[in-house]
């Protein structure tokens, strides 16, 4: 029983809601990758270093031609957002990400922290 609870404090789990788009030029034409991403970072405590493990629960990516994507996608900043989540927010999303995948692309949802990384424009 000891050593379980042991274990327990040295491990935990973060639930991890990434969005990202990225405008490029190919051949004098502007596309658009969206790519979205739901993954647990399970995270292990051995000898006082982390273990880092990344599992990928749901994912979809997508390119599009600039002039045929919606103005709701053109409008979001060119830079991947990654949001650390609850459990239960974390389930919710996955829950969207099999009937709606599109409306993930517009959410922020509500989460404890929150990294941003902008892309260079064309």
């Amino acid at each position: 029983m000891k050593q379980n609870y042991r274990m327990m404090l040295n491990q935990s789990v973060l639930y991890l809601f990434m969005i990202s788009k990225n405008v490029y030029i190919e051949n004098e034409v502007s596309y658009i990758t969206l790519f979205v991403r739901l993954s647990r970072e399970h995270r292990l405590l051995i000898s006082g270093k982390w273990n880092i493990e990344i599992e990928t629960v749901w994912a979809e990516m997508e390119d599009i031609r600039q002039e045929h994507a919606p103005n709701e996608v053109k409008k979001l900043p060119n830079c991947m957002r990654q949001y650390y989540v609850s459990e239960k927010v974390f389930n919710g999303l996955h829950d969207l990400a099999k009937n709606q995948t599109k409306d993930l692309l517009l959410i922020t949802p509500l989460h404890h922290n929150f990294y941003r990384q902008n892309f260079d424009l064309c």
